[in-house]
C-alpha cells in the first residue's frame, strides 16, 4: 500500500478498475465538499486547485465544481 501513488489510481481508473472508480468518486465528492464548504467561510472570489495530484484529475472539473 505505500508504494500506491495517485499516478498509480488514475492509471487504474482508466483502466475501468472498481476500486480506482471508487477511490476517484470518493475524492470528487469531498473535493466538491471542501470547495464548497471554503467559499462558505472565506468568501473567496475564486478557488485555485493544483499540484501533482490535481493536474490528473482536471477531467473531474466539471463533477468537482
Amino acid at each position: 500500500m505505500d508504494a500506491i501513488t495517485s499516478h498509480d489510481v488514475f492509471a487504474a481508473y482508466d483502466k475501468k478498475d472498481a476500486l480506482a472508480t471508487v477511490v476517484i468518486n470518493d475524492a470528487i465528492e469531498l473535493r466538491g465538499m471542501a470547495s464548497a464548504n471554503y467559499v462558505s467561510l472565506f468568501n473567496p472570489a475564486k478557488i485555485i486547485w493544483g499540484g501533482g495530484v490535481f493536474s490528473s484529475a482536471v477531467k473531474f472539473i466539471d463533477r468537482i465544481l
